[in-house]
Parts: structure tokens; C-alpha cells; sequence
């Protein structure tokens, strides 16, 4: 349980938000799903699945994990581009270059997530669930060890 209450400390750090609120979010979206954490299995199994190592199937999906990467970032630049093209009068969400950011599988995933955490918990909004997903991420990439509980 300690590794539980300091990733609740970390996170409410982070956000600089009261950590009964974070605490409560994050309980409710245990477990979180940290894709980090399942690349390694998803390795295993494609490399049983197509007969190659284990250490070609993980250079296979850091590849796509990169190319998905490279599309994301792609998608953010063109729409801060469009959002500076727009000026502050106009509604940001509405571009369609920001909804493709939220059209992206992954990002849809995460969005979804968030959804269903903040009805579980009841009275936040699902921004501030995305918010802790997101640093909660960060933290398992800088800490590949930590186990999500």
C-alpha cells in the first residue's frame, strides 16, 4: 500500500491539486492501463506468433511505437498552426485539427478512460482524470520498475 500512497503524493505534486482528490481519482481508475507496461508481453507474443526473437518483435513495435509518435506530433503542430491561424476569437475544439488529435485510437483510449473514471468518481470532470492518466504515464516511463497498482 505505500507504493500506492506515494504515487498519490507524486501525483498530487504534480497537478498541485488537494491529494484527497487525487487520491480519489486515481483510486477509481485503478488499474490504470500503462501500455509501457504490456510491450514486453505484447513482444512475447508476437515473436511466438511469427517465429522470430523476442528482441526483433520489441524492435517491430518501438518502430510503430515511433511512427505513432512522429504522427501525433504531426497532428499537435498542425493544430497549434491552426490555432494561431485562428486567432483567440475562435473556439479551439472546434478546429478540425484539434479534433484529430482526439480522433487518434490512442488518444481516443485515453479520452474514453477518463470518461469512465470520472463517473466512477462521481463528481470531477474528465479533464481532470486525463490530467492524472497523463502524468501517471510519465511516471512509469521515468520509472520503468514501478508497478501499477
Amino acid at each position: 500500500m505505500s507504493d500506492s500512497i506515494d504515487i498519490e503524493h507524486y501525483l498530487a505534486e504534480q497537478t498541485q491539486w488537494p491529494l484527497e482528490e487525487v487520491a480519489e481519482i486515481y483510486r477509481a481508475g485503478t488499474p490504470w492501463p500503462i501500455l509501457y507496461k504490456n510491450l514486453e508481453h505484447m513482444a512475447h507474443q508476437d515473436a511466438r506468433a511469427a517465429g522470430v526473437s523476442v528482441e526483433t518483435a520489441m524492435k517491430a513495435l518501438d518502430q510503430v511505437c515511433d511512427m505513432e509518435a512522429a504522427h501525433l506530433n504531426t497532428l499537435v503542430k498542425q493544430a497549434q498552426e491552426a490555432a494561431t491561424r485562428a486567432g483567440s476569437d475562435s473556439p479551439v475544439f472546434d478546429l478540425p485539427e484539434v479534433q484529430a488529435i482526439g480522433d487518434h485510437p490512442l488518444i481516443r483510449d485515453w479520452l474514453n478512460y477518463s470518461e469512465r473514471v470520472a463517473l466512477r468518481v462521481g463528481e470531477t470532470e474528465s479533464w481532470k482524470v486525463l490530467v492524472i492518466y497523463m502524468k501517471l504515464l510519465n511516471y512509469a516511463w521515468e520509472h520503468p520498475d514501478w508497478e501499477a497498482v
